[in-house]
């Protein structure tokens, strides 16, 4: 992982679970502006098991991703003296976690 004073590079593992159960999992970098960054969402529409199974191991991985960057907001909202604030981060994040550990679960039941 590397930076510069305008965007932070960071590198992401990603699995794909194919049809056949097979699991490929990859890593891709990409760089998040200071000021946040965007990405797509999916907007098609799911009209097959396979898409469906594709969008949640989409999902739960962004999922994931996410929530690791959660983690770097708590500590630094922390070293800024915010301890009540970052708890409560925390405590979305148990919640968030929670919620997609159900992804996954659905996710494996399904393949």
């Amino acid at each position: 992982m590397c930076s510069n004073e305008n965007n932070k590079v960071y590198t992401h593992t990603h699995e794909h679970i194919h049809a056949d159960g097979s699991v490929y999992t990859h890593e891709h970098v990409h760089t998040h502006g200071e000021h946040g960054h965007g990405h797509e969402h999916h907007t098609g529409t799911v009209d097959s098991m396979k898409k469906a199974i594709s969008l949640l191991n989409y999902t739960y991985n962004h999922n994931e991703n996410h929530n690791d960057e959660l983690k770097q907001l708590v500590a630094l909202i922390r070293e800024n003296g915010y301890e009540e604030q970052a708890k409560k981060l925390e405590l979305s994040m148990e919640q968030f976690a929670g919620a997609n550990q159900i992804l996954h679960d659905v996710l494996h039941e399904l393949v």
